[in-house]
């Protein structure tokens, strides 16, 4: 009789500290479950503030009866456009302005089609390695180098 009181105490023991031990979870769990439904809620309250932004712009482009200033406009633009391009070439340039400019424009032109060409593909091989090395960190293996070779 003895020993079962001892055990019961025994148990009342560590089922006070189990609860002492357990409040602060509880509590930090109650203090997320809060702050996450008031996260939530400025997130629905940002989303409709937004939405009624975005509906408030202007009128909708598929009103058929804007079309016909959206024409006028861009046929007035490209009225303006043409005429600047032949105003452009109609102007005579001397052969020495365009014997300065053509290195640069040589320049650019090559710095270009390197880009297209040379950049793109060793770029994404650079990307390529660098997500494989991110993958070696994440799943615990040690990566042959500190940085991935470009």
């Amino acid at each position: 009789m003895v020993e079962a009181a001892k055990i019961a105490a025994r148990r009342a023991d560590l089922v006070a500290k189990i609860i002492r031990e357990t409040v602060p979870l509880l509590l930090a769990q109650s203090g997320y479950q809060r702050s996450d439904g008031l996260i939530r809620d400025i997130n629905a309250v940002f989303a409709h503030g937004s939405r009624i932004r975005l509906l408030n712009k202007g009128p909708s482009p598929l009103d058929p009866n804007l079309w016909l200033e959206a024409w006028r406009d861009i046929a007035h633009f490209s009225t303006r456009l043409i005429g600047e391009v032949r105003n452009t070439f109609a102007q005579e340039t001397s052969p020495a302005s365009l014997a300065q400019k053509a290195p640069f424009a040589l320049l650019i032109a090559g710095l270009g089609i390197w880009m297209l060409l040379g950049v793109r593909r060793s770029f994404a091989d650079l990307v390529e390695r660098g997500l494989s090395w991110a993958v070696k960190l994440r799943s615990g293996s040690p990566p042959s180098r500190i940085l991935p070779a470009c």
